[in-house]
């Protein structure tokens, strides 16, 4: 499944990191494919009551999303 993280921006690589700390903490298989200041998104081998334990452990995350879809903004120009 894909997550997006939504990070606080309050100190700069910290909400990102503490992601990634606590995946390896709750010994989720992850692969990190987009990190910003804003955003963190990772394809990870996690149940939803997996993801729940790891969404209550994050303190400078605003909001854990599944990622159902993403494009590049010119494709959405033909609908």
């Amino acid at each position: 499944m894909e997550l997006l993280f939504e990070l606080l921006k309050t100190v700069p690589d910290l909400p990102a990191d503490e992601v990634i700390a606590c995946l390896a903490a709750e010994q989720i298989t992850h692969t990190t494919l987009q990190r910003s200041a804003e955003v963190l998104v990772v394809t990870a081998k996690a149940a939803y009551p997996e993801v729940r334990r790891l969404a209550a452990r994050l303190s400078h995350t605003a909001v854990v999303d599944e990622l159902l879809f993403s494009c590049p903004p010119d494709e959405l120009t033909a609908f």
